[in-house]
């Protein structure tokens, strides 16, 4: 018990559970109801789950995956649940029960953030007003409508932090193995989250330091998840001769932000056919950072993915300097977007370039899709079929530099802690790292839409604020009473 304490930045109830602790019936049964009534806006407003955006990929990847082939745009978790629901109950009530499965994963994490607040020492009344929250804070389920991973990856992020805890309580190998299994269905659910290896090998190499048993099975975490991708990209390789690819969509992110940041120059290209393909676009927008991103989309299909790959990371090789500040500055820009949402600002005026671009593309200027807002929550006019749909937005919001400053301040307090006390908090140092890895791997490895990419962390953000509020107030009540000593 000593040694569990020794880990634990706060105290660890053990045994069952007391009635404060016990999530209670009368929550879960407020969540259900709203779970319910979303998933009916869903179905009416938006005749099941939408099909636009990245939906349409994770589609055709099931119809890829089928022939027992991998899929060079999307790892194979998602287009499984999704393509075996489309298969088992047909294409309407499939999205609904895709929705179904998502709303059951929100509820879940709903379930284990209030254990992980129980494991920080965080009172009830917090706990109950965190959980409430979630529900006006649009967070995970912001393209709720729309088939993505986010919605699975949003529960399951406080589900590998409770397994994380679990270990800690009761030095059991089977909370290892669990999470292994959960942080590889994460790696394969989105590619992104290969950036959180780094803080869970550290955590589990830390926890696991003093069993030479225990400590194999954590090693085995970060070294199964690296021989999966290793083997993964190797059958890409064999299938599609794409090298070191987990999904091309990396190599679409890389030539849309050189693109955009007008690196990508006709006199650069290397290969004459791809560099004639691509001169009349690129002669008619040289790269202006528009915020209509449809404009580079035709520009994908002009050359092979490999050819684009070339592409762009000859333009980053010549351009290192610009391209780094670039991001940089994309980083900057980024900090005032809302944190629950995409960006759809609308396209500036049409000037006479961009009327022959569009001419070039045989496409029409596209119009952003309608968002519900605040006060208009009750008109479906604005959501229109397969449309985005975002409940209470414009209600709850917050920007992205109010997420880094409870980032910061939860990470400075538990190193503060960690320098007074000489006890390293694991949990406070995988959820915090968990997140910052996600948020700058969103900025950085994605032009846009970042609001959707860093939607898995939400609840994690939402314990980190709670984790923070309750400190605050304790420190403000401890304050008050020795002024209140100090005044009798």
């Amino acid at each position: 018990m000593a040694d569990i304490l020794h880990q634990s930045p706060e105290s660890h109830p053990s045994g069952g559970e007391s009635g404060e602790e016990r999530f209670p019936r009368w929550l879960l049964a407020v969540l259900v109801c709203f779970a319910l009534t979303m998933l009916t806006w869903q179905a009416v407003v938006c005749h099941g789950m939408g099909s636009i955006g990245d939906t349409c990929t994770y589609v055709s990847a099931w119809q890829v995956i089928k022939t027992l082939h991998p899929d060079m745009v999307r790892p194979p978790v998602y287009p499984l649940i999704l393509g075996i629901c489309l298969e088992v109950f047909g294409e309407w009530w499939g999205k609904v029960a895709v929705c179904v499965l998502q709303w059951e994963c929100w509820i879940a994490g709903c379930v284990l953030t209030w254990r992980i607040l129980i494991y920080f020492g965080i009172s009830r009344k917090i706990r109950l007003w965190t959980i409430i929250a979630l529900m006006l804070f649009s967070g995970g389920w912001v393209f709720n409508n729309v088939a993505q991973t986010e919605g699975f990856a949003t529960a399951l992020m406080p589900l590998f932090i409770w397994q994380t805890i679990q270990y800690i309580r009761g030095r059991k190998s089977v909370w290892i193995w669990s999470a292994n299994l959960t942080l590889l269905f994460f790696i394969f659910l989105k590619p992104q989250f290969i950036c959180l290896l780094p803080a869970v090998s550290v955590a589990w190499i830390y926890m696991t330091r003093r069993n030479r048993t225990a400590l194999l099975a954590g090693l085995m975490i970060p070294v199964t998840a690296l021989g999966m991708i290793w083997f993964y990209t190797w059958t890409i390789r064999r299938c599609y001769c794409l090298d070191n690819t987990f999904s091309i969509v990396t190599h679409w992110n890389g030539y849309y932000s050189m693109r955009m940041a007008g690196l990508i120059r006709i006199d650069e290209i290397e290969n004459p056919e791809v560099k004639e393909r691509l001169r009349p676009y690129i002669e008619l927008d040289p790269g202006r950072n528009l915020p209509d991103h449809n404009l580079y989309w035709c520009e994908l299909w002009q050359a092979s993915v490999g050819d684009l790959a070339r592409v762009w990371q000859h333009a980053y090789s010549l351009h290192t300097a610009e391209a780094n500040r670039y991001m940089l500055a994309r980083f900057r820009t980024g900090l005032s977007k809302d944190i629950s949402v995409c960006d759809f600002t609308p396209h500036p005026d049409v000037t006479a370039a961009d009327s022959a671009w569009y001419a070039l593309t045989k496409t029409s200027r596209s119009i952003p899709p309608d968002i519900v807002r605040g006060k208009a929550l009750f008109q479906p006019s604005q959501a229109t079929p397969g449309g985005y749909l975002m409940p209470l937005y414009g209600i709850a919001t917050a920007p992205f530099w109010a997420a880094w400053m409870i980032i910061f301040a939860f990470s400075a307090m538990y190193i503060g802690r960690w320098i007074r006390r000489k006890r390293f908090p694991v949990i406070a140092f995988l959820i915090s790292a968990s997140v910052v890895a996600g948020y700058v791997t969103a900025f950085l490895g994605a032009y846009d839409g970042w609001g959707r990419l860093v939607t898995p962390y939400t609840m994690l953000l939402f314990i980190m604020a709670a984790v923070l509020f309750s400190n605050v107030k304790k420190s403000l009540l401890k304050y008050r009473q020795r002024r209140a000593g100090l005044l009798n």
